[in-house]
């Protein structure tokens, strides 16, 4: 027997589809429990509906599930780009996930930005991580960096330009696995002597 009721219960509909009030709903998208729908706009198949929920483990929630494709066009009426935001997506709290589970995700679109601000030093950041490889392709790629930036590799590292390259420092420090032993290649020895544990590969 079902733990909850409501009295109130209406539905109307055919053999298309239906508009319930007040419905008890039970596991929807994943999410276990029992509650009460205000509103449920279901669709021939039972996996095609739009349901506003009330209570219990899906308390103000609203869930949409469609077995095909999720169309959103907006912003027809808006003259010109960069004239008004023409679709808006506000979390109030908690995270924003998009999880594409058997495909690609791609952003398309004449400019796009990327801000990240943070209330303190442990918040603010952008982060991308990927198992196999991260490409970047442009005209011209600027980092800006204002207090550090840092480039490791536990492999192979190679930077390679086809016509020239400028380098420019308060002071430049390089040091190699020989650079221990060997002396310098302008003559004379090193006159500091290099700890191998100071050196990368050594311990």
């Amino acid at each position: 027997m079902s733990e909850k009721e409501n009295f109130y219960t209406l539905e109307y509909g055919n053999s298309d589809g239906a508009i319930r009030f007040g419905s008890l709903e039970s596991k929807l998208n994943g999410v276990e429990g029992e509650v009460i729908s205000d509103v449920k706009l279901q669709g021939s198949y039972e996996g095609h509906y739009i349901t506003l929920d009330k209570d219990g483990p899906r308390e103000g929630w609203t869930l949409a599930r469609c077995p095909g494709t999720f169309d959103v066009t907006a912003g027809e009426y808006i003259e010109g780009p960069g004239k008004s935001n023409a679709f808006i997506v506000t979390a109030k709290g908690g995270d924003i996930v998009l999880k594409c589970e058997n495909g690609d995700i791609r952003f398309e679109a004449r400019n796009i930005e990327m801000v990240a601000n943070g209330a303190d030093n442990k918040n603010g950041n952008v982060k991308i991580k990927a198992n196999e490889s991260i490409n970047l392709n442009a005209k011209n790629v600027n980092i800006d960096a204002e207090v550090a930036w840092n480039f490791l590799s536990s492999g192979v590292g190679k930077i390679t330009c086809k016509t020239s390259m400028q380098m420019y420092a308060g002071f430049t420090k390089c040091v190699t696995a020989p650079s221990a032993t060997n002396p310098s290649k302008y003559g004379g020895k090193s006159t500091k002597t290099v700890a191998t544990s100071e050196v990368p590969g050594f311990s």
